[in-house]
């Protein structure tokens, strides 16, 4: 019967210390090593700043979130396509149409000049 009651005291022992160290797992305050009611907290609020990163903040130009920019940078890249490509829009040819007529007005230029040149020569 002591022998029994011995087993029992350190059983009861072990389950105290038991406690004790789930008690401190639960509720350790280290950031590098969080409880789980830290690490509960930690997960909450990096999840409300994945949010903010996402959605932004309403008003504040200076946090658009990744949504919204990823929009502006989409609506920057078909403006960016239309300037370099024209459009369709004969008033406003575009990057490569409008250097493909600097081109050709620098041919007919440069063939001018020698017609003039030549006309020039025979002048005299």
């Amino acid at each position: 019967m002591n022998a029994g009651a011995a087993q029992l005291n350190d059983g009861a022992a072990r389950l105290k210390a038991g406690f004790a160290t789930l008690a401190e797992k639960l509720n350790a305050t280290d950031p590098q090593n969080p409880g789980v009611v830290l690490g509960t907290s930690m997960l909450a609020e990096g999840t409300a700043k994945i949010r903010v990163g996402m959605d932004g903040v309403p008003g504040n130009p200076d946090s658009p979130g990744l949504i919204y920019a990823a929009n502006n940078l989409q609506d920057g890249t078909t403006k960016l396509s239309a300037g370099i490509n024209g459009g369709g829009d004969p008033a406003n040819p575009g990057l490569l149409a409008g250097t493909e007529a600097l081109s050709d007005g620098t041919v007919a230029l440069s063939h001018g000049t020698g017609q003039l040149q030549t006309g020039s020569a025979q002048a005299r």
